[in-house]
């Protein structure tokens, strides 16, 4: 799963600087390969400001809803059907993450993972 967001995230990066040079992504993935064999240039960057991480975040999110959200243009929102589908997406997307934080028990797999936070 961490491979998928981090391809997520170097695709948004270079998506907003349009970039399509297969050579850019050879040479980024060679400098995160260094990253994280060498401790010492990776430790520049784990000192970052989290006020600035945030900010990076907040852009890099809204780049991916943007994306998100251009697919729909050739998506017929005036079928029923669709309309359904984004309806339910949405909704869920945002009613079972708020449910589950505030019924950190109402779900029991067994699992010796706990997801409540103490």
């Amino acid at each position: 799963m961490f491979e998928i967001l981090m391809f997520g995230q170097l695709f948004l990066f270079f998506l907003s600087l349009q970039v399509a040079s297969r050579d850019v992504f050879i040479i980024t993935g060679v400098m995160y390969l260094i990253f994280g064999i060498i401790g010492k240039i990776s430790a520049v960057f784990v000192s970052i400001p989290y006020p600035v991480l945030g900010g990076a975040l907040i852009v890099m999110f809204g780049m991916f809803n943007g994306v998100v959200l251009s697919n729909l243009q050739v998506v017929s929102l005036t079928s029923t059907r669709n309309l359904a589908i984004i309806g339910t997406a949405i909704l869920f997307g945002l009613m079972i993450p708020y449910w589950l934080e505030t019924n950190p028990d109402a779900i029991q797999t067994g699992s010796v993972f706990s997801f409540t936070h103490d």
